[in-house]
C-alpha cells in the first residue's frame, strides 16, 4: 500500500493516457494552497518538455513549519525527509539562486523561483543527477544551493533540486516552470 493510501497495483490499472483527464496546473500556480478543494486530489508530476513521469502519485499537504528544524537532530543522525511519503507541498517563498542582497546588503538570500513543489526524495522518479559536479555540492550530499541538480531521465531537462546534505531537510524541489501536475483520475 502506498503511503498516500493508493494500492500501487490499482494504480497500474488506470486507464491509458488518452482516456485520462489531465489538469495542467499552470493557471493555479500562486493560488494553490492546502484547502478542502485541493486536499485529497492525487497528482503525479511530469516533465513539462516530454511528459515523462517524475513522481509517484502524491497528495497536496501543508509545508511543515520551521519549528522542527534539522539543527535539532543529534550529531550523526541524518535529517529526516521534510515531507511525509505520498505528500507534496507548494513553497511560495523563493528557493535557490540567484541570491539577492538582503537588508543592509551584507547578506544574500534566495531569489530563485517561487512556488516550488516540495516532495520526499522517495516519491521522485524518472530523474538522474546533472553532470556538473558543482550543482551537486555539499558535504554529505547535495545541498541544493547551486540550482537544479536533477534532470529528466527521458529528455535531459533540468527539473529539480535535490536537497540531502547533513544540515538540511531531505527533500526534492521540483521547479514550477519545468514540471506539470496531472490529476490521476480513473475513467470508466
Amino acid at each position: 500500500m502506498h503511503p498516500a493510501g493508493l494500492d500501487l497495483d490499482e494504480e497500474r490499472h488506470i486507464q491509458p493516457r488518452e482516456r485520462d483527464r489531465t489538469i495542467d496546473m499552470e493557471g493555479l500556480r500562486g493560488r494553490l494552497r492546502p484547502c478542502s478543494a485541493t486536499l485529497g486530489r492525487v497528482v503525479v508530476f511530469e516533465c513539462r518538455r516530454c511528459r515523462a513521469r517524475l513522481s509517484v502519485p502524491v497528495v497536496l499537504g501543508a509545508l511543515p513549519g520551521e519549528a522542527a528544524t534539522p539543527d535539532a537532530m543529534p550529531t550523526g543522525v541524518p535529517c529526516p525527509p521534510r515531507m511525509a511519503p505520498g505528500t507534496y507541498a507548494v513553497d511560495n517563498e523563493p528557493f535557490g539562486p540567484p541570491y539577492v542582497p538582503a537588508g543592509d546588503g551584507r547578506y544574500r538570500i534566495a531569489g530563485g523561483p517561487r512556488r516550488t513543489f516540495v516532495l520526499a526524495p522517495g516519491d521522485v522518479a524518472g530523474t538522474v543527477p546533472v553532470s556538473d559536479p558543482a550543482r551537486r555540492a555539499g558535504c554529505c550530499g547535495p545541498d541544493g544551493m547551486d540550482g537544479p541538480n536533477l534532470k529528466c531521465a527521458s529528455c535531459g531537462a533540468q527539473v529539480a533540486a535535490e536537497v540531502a546534505d547533513c544540515w538540511t531537510w531531505q527533500e526534492v524541489r521540483l521547479y514550477p516552470d519545468a514540471v506539470r501536475a496531472s490529476a490521476v483520475v480513473k475513467t470508466a
